[in-house]
């Protein structure tokens, strides 16, 4: 695990990179109607079969993940879900309709699990807490605060009280980590994230530090969508 040392800076002016997240943020908004409503794609019954689940970030829907989804099939990574929740609901809840969606949804064979943002704790607390480590074997997490933000004490929800640096729910995460041993964890740091703070708690395992991307742009750069494809092609 990193240590509380964040990454460096980014030494791009602070007018690209405002400019980089706020043109994320608009085409995120523009995109978000069209991933309101549940996919209903279905796997095949069958044994000898690999899926990729997309899971989305808090107060978003699957339609931030609409061009790393395309990415992937373009990749040949061509089963590919995505899954909707209320991540106003907080972490546990949604974290047992990912387990529902799956047991729907994917039926049969092994899981791939790509989570962006609060998203990557909902994963967690799937494979680590409710059984899911049986059927996933890679969790990559996109801008994730695995050890919270300081910027949740700002966020009175019960999301911001989630992602407290000390919360009970990290603190169970961290105690149940042996739980998912055999699923490999991959973590994309935004070099520029302005709501994981400090960017080094976006850290879990095996990590990548993508610099000079924000929190929401990270989702539209190609340095992203090849970091991820690049995972999922690798063998198992």
């Amino acid at each position: 695990m990193a240590t509380h040392q964040d990454y460096p800076a980014s030494t791009q002016p602070t007018w690209r990179l405002v400019a980089q997240e706020a043109l994320g943020i608009t085409a995120s908004a523009v995109l978000f109607p069209f991933g309101i409503s549940q996919a209903r794609g279905r796997t095949p019954r069958k044994r000898d079969q690999r899926t990729t689940v997309l899971v989305h970030g808090y107060l978003s829907n699957r339609s931030a993940l609409f061009p790393l989804a395309a990415y992937l099939r373009l990749q040949g990574i061509d089963q590919v879900l995505s899954f909707n929740y209320d991540s106003a609901a907080g972490v546990d809840q949604g974290a047992l309709a990912l387990r529902e969606f799956l047991r729907r949804h994917v039926r049969g064979g092994r899981i791939d699990l790509v989570c962006h943002s609060l998203g990557g704790l909902v994963a967690r607390v799937y494979i680590q807490d409710l059984g899911g480590s049986r059927r996933v074997d890679r969790c990559i997490t996109l801008g994730t605060p695995h050890r919270g933000t300081y910027g949740s004490y700002w966020v009175w929800s019960r999301v911001g009280h989630e992602l407290r640096p000390d919360s009970s729910l990290l603190s169970r995460l961290q105690a149940s980590r042996p739980n998912a041993a055999r699923v490999h964890f991959t973590s994309l740091i935004a070099g520029s994230d302005n709501l994981v703070v400090p960017r080094v708690f976006a850290a879990h395992e095996d990590e990548v530090h993508l610099a000079d991307l924000g929190h929401v742009s990270m989702l539209f750069s190609p340095r992203t969508l090849q970091a991820v494809a690049d995972r999922l092609l690798m063998p198992r």
